[in-house]
């Protein structure tokens, strides 16, 4: 009978292993948004400022995401 629980519980428990996984938790990240260009009619112009805005939004998802 001892031997037969013996083998018994040493069945369940080879059974058993922990298994650890990486959980990614979603934060809000509180930037305000960066107001998009105004067009002129200038096509150097509005191609700098989309150049700026385009900066700046890169530079908040990086911030927001923790990456460099």
């Amino acid at each position: 009978m001892r031997c037969l629980a013996l083998v018994v519980l040493l069945f369940c428990t080879g059974c058993t292993r922990n298994v650890y996984k990486e959980v990614y938790v979603p934060t809000k990240c509180e930037i305000t948004p960066t107001p998009k260009p105004t067009y002129t009619g200038k096509l150097e112009k509005d191609l700098q400022q989309i150049l700026i805005y385009d900066e700046t939004i890169q530079k908040d998802l990086e911030f927001c995401t923790g990456t460099k």
